[in-house]
């Protein structure tokens, strides 16, 4: 694995929250994501990148999780080949889909920068939940609609906007290819 050797300033980096680019979660309606995102991080050296990883807890009271697969051992939890220069086995790991826990609001505070820049998966989703606790939380979240989708397909992916629009404001969705001149 290559060490992330990018010049990040690191007074206010423009943090980009990557939410459950994991194997597991890859499908015809995800696959092109990852080098979408890897595009972005390339093209963008100022760009903090912060991964989370989804990792589920086995359950003993019989309920059905979803998940079950996506235990800590399991292949399906790495984060996507194609990520990997940029994650530097530095993902966050939650208990829970949705991206975020106190460990990710915790380096989000450290790295002192209001604004997330959230892709990933899914956008009915963890996208849109991660949106509303961040704004809950004090940040500015900008939801990046290009570099997010839904493993339930296209329709899955703009309903999830279209819910985020209504959530946390649709000034909060950029539309289009990110750099950080135009993302400013």
């Amino acid at each position: 694995m290559t060490e992330n050797t990018r010049q990040i300033n690191t007074e206010m980096p423009e943090v980009f929250l990557i939410i459950n680019m994991q194997i597991g979660f890859m499908n015809n309606s995800t696959q092109e994501l990852p080098e979408r995102i890897r595009v972005a991080l390339s093209e963008n050296s100022g760009v903090y990148p912060i991964f989370t990883k989804f990792v589920s807890e086995p359950k003993d009271d019989g309920r059905l999780d979803p998940y079950l697969g996506m235990q800590e051992a399991d292949p399906n939890t790495l984060i996507c080949p194609e990520l990997l220069e940029f994650s530097s086995d530095k993902a966050i790991t939650t208990k829970n889909p949705m991206g975020l826990n106190l460990g990710v609001l915790e380096k989000l505070k450290s790295l002192n920068s209001k604004t997330v820049y959230l892709c990933g998966l899914s956008t009915d989703t963890s996208i849109i939940t991660a949106g509303q606790i961040l704004l809950e939380f004090g940040f500015n979240p900008i939801v990046l609609a290009d570099y997010c989708a839904s493993e339930n397909g296209s329709m899955a992916h703009f309903a999830g906007l279209s819910l985020i629009a209504r959530s946390i404001g649709s000034a909060q969705i950029y539309k289009g290819k990110y750099t950080q001149a135009r993302a400013n």
